[in-house]
């Protein structure tokens, strides 16, 4: 009695009973007539229930729709439109697109309008037309000669397997920043190379959000592939891959800075510390070959890192795995009592789609977004901000780190090299 506390039997009856009438509003597993399956208090799936009405490639697109946190009603969305809006005329035009990869003359022209150099320009060019001249196809024309891939030594030197299937080819793909996987570009014909530097945003695998950004990478990096080959038929180079890709990434960046005014706007290219009181948490993901992984860093306003986590998903498109890290790291944010915060991602369309009308982000990351914003009402203060790559440099190693191994949590003391080297460049940015 008085301030004694003591714990109380309840009736599962009335545990099961409405809240407005005493209850705890607990849904019984009998009500139905039998038990219900776990993941249905889960939130998840029902594994047996999928299995009885789909086929296995149904079931595998089922399972990457994300289901609210807060139960909505269900809605039609066109697939074939980022945004799940249905235009009829926008529409069939894309489905009669789809329905075959033959590049239009259109997209011959996009590719002279690129802002890159001419010289990578005639590279696509040759590359498309398929007059590249790799060993297999001087070989075609000769009749004879080694035709062995000067890189492996594995496989005939064609174009596809020179850029995309070549060992050293796919660890440069993978090894630029962000990475790029060969395996998931699905290019039929040397052509459609041409669609996929153009169109960058029609393939749900570009690992970029701005277009215009994730060309260059992937001209530039076809660039690389094809001088290193070179120096290797007929100079002898003793290939160095860090080097080679460290090259790359200055390139790249190099050729962005340009094209977005980087005298101009510099703040923007370099991680900023938040005001005092408020913590910043920058988010980022990797994508591997069966996984996601996304990692979030928090600091506070001079720089030091307060904590540092990373998780794996089984989401393997980029855009749902960077808007999970937003909403990640919201609720870790939560979680560390964090009262005024600060969220940057560099990837746009996540940051846009939480940031504007929700019925203008894409439809696969709806549901992701909601949740996002039913955490903001947790703090005192909570923005989001997009950032170029560079200032979002930590979070990406720190992802691509650990997209090998297991979940972890660290501190300062225990992050990765290549982390800390990021962390040193964004201390020494701050200039204190």
């Amino acid at each position: 009695m008085g301030e004694t506390h003591k714990y109380h039997l309840v009736g599962w009856d009335k545990v099961c009973s409405p809240i407005q009438f005493g209850g705890l509003g607990v849904r019984s597993s009998c009500a139905g007539g039998g038990a219900l399956p776990l993941e249905e208090y889960l939130g998840c799936w029902i594994n047996s229930r999928l299995n009885e009405l789909f086929d296995a490639e149904s079931i595998s697109a089922i399972k990457r729709i994300i289901i609210p946190l807060v139960p909505t009603s269900d809605k039609l969305v066109w697939i074939l439109d980022s945004k799940g809006h249905f235009s009829e005329l926008k529409s069939a035009f894309n489905i009669n697109n789809a329905q075959g990869s033959e590049v239009t003359e259109d997209i011959w022209k996009r590719l002279w309008k690129l802002k890159i150099h001419d010289r990578l320009k005639m590279l696509i060019w040759r590359i498309a037309t398929g007059i590249l001249p790799t060993r297999l196809t001087v070989v075609q024309k000769l009749g004879s000669g080694d035709i062995s891939c000067p890189l492996c030594l594995e496989g005939e030197e064609s174009i596809e397997h020179l850029f995309f299937k070549c060992p050293l080819a796919r660890a440069i793909l993978f090894g630029s920043n962000p990475a790029i996987f060969s395996h998931l570009i699905s290019i039929p014909t040397c052509k459609d190379i041409i669609q996929y530097i153009c169109e960058p945003h029609a393939n749900s695998n570009s690992p970029i959000e701005c277009p215009e950004h994730s060309s260059i990478q992937f001209a530039l990096t076809l660039e690389c592939i094809w001088n290193l080959r070179n120096q290797v038929v007929h100079n002898a180079y003793k290939i160095n891959l860090v080097t080679q890709i460290r090259t790359l990434d200055a390139r790249v960046l190099e050729y962005i800075q340009a094209l977005d005014n980087y005298e101009a706007d510099v703040g923007h290219s370099f991680w900023s510390a938040p005001s005092q009181g408020t913590i910043k948490v920058n988010v980022d993901a990797a994508i591997s070959n069966d996984k996601a992984t996304i990692a979030v860093v928090a600091r506070n306003h001079r720089g030091i890192i307060i904590n540092a986590w990373t998780k794996t998903l089984v989401y393997l498109d980029p855009t749902v795995a960077e808007a999970s890290a937003i909403c990640w790291a919201l609720e870790l944010a939560k979680a560390a009592r964090f009262g005024s915060i600060c969220i940057e991602s560099d990837a746009k369309i996540c940051v846009d789609a939480v940031s504007g009308p929700t019925t203008e982000s894409p439809w696969k990351i709806r549901a992701i977004s909601l949740q996002s914003l039913d955490l903001v009402g947790c703090f005192s203060f909570c923005s989001f901000n997009w950032v170029r790559r560079n200032a979002n440099q930590l979070e990406h190693a720190l992802a691509k780190v650990i997209s090998q191994a297991p979940s972890f949590y660290c501190n300062l003391n225990s992050l990765p090299p290549s982390v800390v080297e990021a962390w040193n460049r964004d201390i020494l940015s701050l200039g204190f």
